[in-house]
C-alpha cells in the first residue's frame, strides 16, 4: 500500500472513529481525494478535534482550531454539521473547479469562508534508502539544509503517558482532548478503578463489558496494557496506595479489577488466542550473513559503508539501533595492554545507563569471518565519510553529514527494513525479524558459544541493582567483557599483522590507507589497526563488494609503488593471526596463536587453539588445585598440633595428680604397664619403667572429680569449606560435640540441616572405605560439583542427585 493510500485510510478510520465515539452517522467517501490548487479555510466557532483536522488536511480543508483550554458543547451539534460538511466536500474534492462549489457544504454547516484563500505547496518526496550515488558539491548543499534543521528530541516518557491519559479522559467524557491539555485534581481524583477497567476492555476487546474470562484479546496484548497501567498510574495523586474497594481511595489502577483483567488477557495470549505478537525474532547466522552481503551490494556507496559498520558495530557491543546511533568518535581508542590487537569504545547512551559507571569502555576484536569483523568495516567507513563530509562531527555514523541521532537512527532503520524486503533475502526460519534482531542475535550466539548470562548482561550494560553486591563491584571487569566480545567473532578473535617481505609500514598505512582518519585525530593506534584491517579487505576477495574503487585502485597503485616489496604478485600483505583470549582473575591474557607452516595463521591453526586453550585451562586448574592442597594442609596441621597439645596437657595433668597422692598399704597388685610413659613436666622428662606396682587402696572413699561438663550437640551455621564440615563430623567444631556422636534425639533437633550434611559425610565416608583418604574423597567432590561452588550449593546439587542415585563420578561399587 502506498503512503498516499495509507493516509486516505486513515482519513476515513478517524471519520468513522469520530463519528461512532461522538454518536454522530459519517459516511467515509468512497472515491480517492485529489486536493484542488484552489482551497478554502475553515474558522469554525468550536474547537476542532484531532478527527476533523485529518479529515481537512486530506480534503485540502484546512480547519483553524481555537485555544486547546476550550472544549467541544456536549451537544456536538456544530462538531457534527462541519463532519458532514468536510465529508461531503470530500466526495465533491475530484469534480470541484472553483471555490465556491467546495465551500458551500461548509457554508451550510455555518461555517466562515475567507475570499482569498493561502495556496497549498506539494509535499516533498522521502529520500529513500537506495538513493543514487550524488556529486560531492550536492552533498556539501545536503549538508548545509541539513545542518540548518534544528535536531529533533526524543519523546520523553512524561509525553508517552500522557498519550494514554488523554485517550483515557477521551472515551470518559466523551469529548477531545488536546495535546498539551492539563487534567485538574478533581478530574484525577474522580477515576475510580471500574472506569479504568471498562477502558482498558473497551481497547482490548472492542467491548467494555465483555467477558474476559471468555473473550480472546484481539486488539492489544498483555505488555501494552501494562504500559497503559503503568501510564495512567503516573498521574494517579495516590500512586503508591493500594486500591481500597470499601472507601474507594488509593491508586485505581492496582485494583483487584485491573490485576485479573491482565491476568486472562496473558493466559489467552500464552494459549496463542487473541491478537498475534508482533516481537521480532533473532536473526540466524545465515540471515545475518544474507544482510551484509545485500548492503555490501547497495548501490549507494554511502548506504553501504555506513550501513554495513553499523550494524556490524550494533551486533559487537549488543546495542540497540539509537543507542548505536549515538556513538561518538572520542569514545573510540585503543585498548592499552594490547593496542595492535583490539580497540575501545563505550555506549553511555543506552536506553538501562544512568550512572557513568554504568557504561565501562569495552573491547572490540576482529573476526575471522568478514561478515562480523567490525574493525576492517568501521575503518572502510570513517575514511569514506571523512572524504565525503570533511566538517567535524561527534556521532561516528553521521551518514550525509547528518548530526542528528535520531535521524541518523531513521535512516538506518529504512536501510534494514528495505533490506529486509529484498527479493534475494530469503528467510530461514518463522517469525518477523526487525532491527532489533541483530541485537537479540548477538546475544543469542554468545550464549551458544558458552557465555553465562552474567557475562552477557556485563556486555549489553544491563545492570541488575537488586543486589548490593552490584553497587560495590566494579562494572569494569576486562575479562568478563573480552570474553564475550571474542565468542561474539565468528571463526575466533585475530588480530592483523603485516607481511614483513611486503615492505609496508606504519608510515605507509597512515599516509595511504587512513590518511584522513589520522587528520582528523583519531588516535595513532586507532588508525593503525583500522587500517592494517582496511588493508586485508582491500587486497582480499571478500572486498570486492564493499571497498569502493577509487580507494582499492589508489592504495594498490602506492602499493606498487614499494621499493623493498618481496611478495608475489597478489599476495594479501597482511595476515590474520588468531588471538587467545584468557583471564585470571580480573587480568586479560591475550596471546596469538601459532602460525601454520606457511607462515601464515588462519583456520589450520585452530585445532592448535583449542589445545593450547586446554593446556592453559589445565595449567590454571592445577594452580588452583595446589594453592587448595596448601590450604588444606595447612590447617590439618594446626589440627593435629591442637589435637596434640591437648593430650599431652591431660597426660601432664593426670600424671601430676598420681605422684602427689600419699602412700598407702599395698592391699592389691596392680597390672604392670604395658609400655613406657613419658612425659614432660616443667622441662623435664620423667620416665616410668615398665615394672610392677603394688599399690594399697585406702580403705576411706576416694573425693569424687569435679563433674565434667558434656560437649554441646549443635552444628556450626555456615562452614565454609567442605573440609571443615568433614571437620565437624569427626571432631567438631567450635567446641560443640562431634556429629558422628549424636544422639537421635540430637539429630532431631536440627533435622533439615543434619540431613542435607549427612549425605556429603555418607558419601566421603563411603569413598574412606574404599580406600581413599579424606583429602582425596573431599577432593573428588570438589571435582564433581565445581571448586569454585560455596558448601550450600555442593549440599543442594548432592541432594538433587540422591534421587538419581548419586553423581557418577562418586559412586563406589562395593564387590
Amino acid at each position: 500500500m502506498s503512503r498516499r493510500s495509507k493516509r486516505i485510510s486513515n482519513r476515513n478510520n478517524d471519520v468513522n472513529a469520530f463519528a461512532n465515539t461522538f454518536g454522530e452517522q459519517t459516511t467515509a467517501p468512497a472515491a480517492p481525494i485529489v486536493p484542488q490548487v484552489v482551497v478554502p479555510t475553515i474558522t469554525t466557532a468550536a474547537a476542532a478535534p484531532t478527527a476533523i483536522q485529518r479529515l481537512a488536511e486530506g480534503t485540502g480543508l484546512q480547519v483553524d482550531a481555537v485555544a486547546p483550554q476550550q472544549h467541544v458543547p456536549p451537544t456536538f451539534q456544530n462538531t457534527g454539521a462541519v463532519v458532514e460538511a468536510l465529508a461531503a466536500a470530500a466526495a465533491a474534492a475530484p469534480a470541484a473547479n472553483n471555490v465556491a462549489q467546495l465551500a458551500a457544504p461548509a457554508a451550510a454547516a455555518g461555517a466562515q469562508v475567507p475570499t482569498n484563500p493561502p495556496q497549498q505547496q506539494a509535499p516533498s518526496p522521502r529520500r529513500q534508502p537506495t538513493a543514487r550515488r550524488r556529486q560531492p558539491a550536492r552533498r556539501r548543499q545536503s549538508h548545509n539544509r541539513r545542518a540548518a534543521r534544528p535536531p529533533r528530541t526524543e519523546q520523553s516518557a512524561r509525553e508517552k503517558y500522557e498519550v494514554c491519559l488523554r485517550n483515557l479522559m477521551d472515551w470518559k467524557y466523551h469529548r477531545i482532548h488536546m495535546r498539551g491539555h492539563e487534567f485538574t485534581h478533581e478530574q484525577l481524583i474522580s477515576l475510580t478503578d471500574l472506569d479504568i477497567y471498562r477502558w482498558m476492555k473497551h481497547r482490548v476487546y472492542g467491548d467494555a463489558d465483555a467477558d474476559e474470562t471468555t473473550t480472546p484479546p484481539i486488539h492489544y496484548r498483555h505488555y501494552s496494557v501494562l504500559f497503559w497501567k503503568k501510564a495512567i498510574s503516573a498521574f494517579m495523586v495516590n500512586s503508591h496506595m493500594q486500591w481500597n474497594e470499601e472507601t474507594g481511595m488509593g491508586n485505581p489502577t492496582r485494583s483487584k479489577r485491573v490485576l485479573k483483567l491482565l491476568k486472562y488477557i496473558k493466559r489467552f495470549q500464552t494459549q496463542s488466542r487473541g491478537k498475534k505478537s508482533q516481537t521480532v525474532r533473532a536473526f540466524t547466522q545465515e540471515e545475518f550473513e544474507q544482510v551484509q552481503e545485500l548492503i555490501w551490494a547497495m548501490d549507494d556507496t554511502e548506504d553501504s559503508l555506513c550501513g554495513a559498520a553499523y550494524f556490524a558495530f550494533q551486533y559487537n557491543m549488543m546495542a540497540r539501533l539509537d543507542d548505536t546511533a549515538k556513538c561518538k568518535i572520542l569514545d573510540l581508542r585503543p585498548y592499552a595492554p594490547n593496542s595492535d590487537c583490539a580497540i575501545m569504545t563505550r555506549l553511555p547512551w543506552s536506553k538501562n545507563v544512568f550512572e557513568e559507571r554504568d557504561a565501562p569502555p569495552q573491547i572490540l576484536f576482529g573476526a575471522m569471518n568478514p561478515h562480523y569483523d567490525v574493525l576492517s568495516l568501521l575503518g572502510l567507513w570513517l575514511e569514506y565519510r571523512y572524504k565525503m563530509h570533511p566538517e567535524e562531527s561527534e556521532f561516528m555514523f553521521c551518514y550525509d553529514g547528518e548530526e542528528d541521532p535520531i535521524r541518523i537512527k531513521d535512516h538506518l532503520r529504512a536501510i534494514m527494513t528495505h533490506i529486509l524486503k529484498h527479493d534475494d533475502f530469503v528467510i530461514r526460519d518463522l517469525g518477523s525479524l526487525g532491527t532489533h534482531s541483530t541485537r537479540k542475535f548477538s546475544v543469542t550466539f554468545s550464549r551458544g558459544m558458552g557465555c553465562s548470562k552474567d557475562d552477557g548482561d556485563t556486555r549489553g550494560r544491563w545492570k541488575n541493582s537488586r543486589r548490593q553486591h552490584d553497587t560495590y563491584a566494579s562494572v569494569s571487569i576486562p575479562y568478563v567483557d573480552a570474553k564475550v566480545a571474542a565468542a561474539l567473532c565468528k571463526g575466533g578473535p585475530i588480530c592483523y599483522d603485516i607481511v614483513p617481505e611486503s615492505g609496508v609500514t606504519d608510515g605507509w598505512i597512515l599516509d595511504y590507507v587512513t590518511p584522513l582518519m589520522s587528520r582528523a585525530g583519531i588516535p595513532r593506534d586507532v588508525c593503525l589497526l583500522l587500517g592494517r584491517a582496511m588493508l586485508w579487505r582491500i587486497f582480499d576477495t571478500s572486498g570486492d563488494d564493499v571497498v569502493p574503487a577509487e580507494q582499492k585502485a589508489y592504495v594498490k597503485s602506492a602499493y606498487a609503488d614499494i621499493a623493498n616489496n618481496t611478495l608475489e604478485t597478489g599476495a594479501n600483505p597482511v595476515k590474520k593471526v588468531p588471538l587467545i583470549v584468557g583471564g585470571f582473575d580480573t587480568e586479560v591474557i591475550i596471546e596469538r596463536s601459532e602460525e601454520g607452516d606457511d607462515g601464515i595463521a588462519g583456520v589450520a591453526a585452530l585445532p592448535g587453539r583449542a589445545s593450547r586453550d586446554q593446556r592453559m585451562t589445565l595449567l590454571t586448574s592445577q594452580v588452583f588445585n595446589l594453592r587448595k592442597e596448601h590450604r588444606d594442609a595447612q590447617a590439618e596441621q594446626d589440627r593435629q598440633f591442637q589435637i596434640l597439645r591437648s593430650q599431652f596437657r591431660r597426660l601432664n595433668k593426670n600424671f601430676t595428680k598420681f605422684m602427689n597422692r600419699p602412700a598407702h598399704p599395698i592391699s592389691r597388685r596392680l597390672p604392670p604397664c604395658p609400655l613406657a610413659l613419658v612425659a614432660e613436666v616443667q622441662g623435664t622428662t620423667v620416665q616410668v619403667q615398665e615394672q610392677a606396682v603394688m599399690m594399697e587402696l585406702d580403705d576411706e572413699p576416694e573425693v569424687a572429680a569435679p563433674p565434667r561438663h558434656p560437649l554441646i550437640a549443635k552444628l556450626s551455621k555456615c562452614p565454609k569449606t567442605l573440609n571443615d564440615l568433614w571437620h565437624e563430623y569427626e571432631f567438631g567444631l567450635s567446641g560443640y560435640k562431634p556429629a558422628r556422636e549424636f544422639t537421635p534425639s540430637e539429630r532431631g533437633a536440627d533435622k533439615s540441616k543434619y540431613y542435607r550434611r549427612n549425605n556429603f559425610w555418607t558419601i566421603v565416608a563411603e569413598l574412606i572405605r574404599a580406600g581413599e583418604s579424606v583429602d582425596t574423597a573431599i577432593d573428588k567432590v570438589y571435582q564433581a560439583y565445581g571448586p569454585g561452588e560455596s558448601v550450600t550449593k555442593i549440599l543442594a546439587a548432592i541432594k538433587h542427585d540422591k534421587k538419581r542415585g548419586g553423581h557418577p563420578l562418586l559412586r563406589v561399587r562395593h564387590l
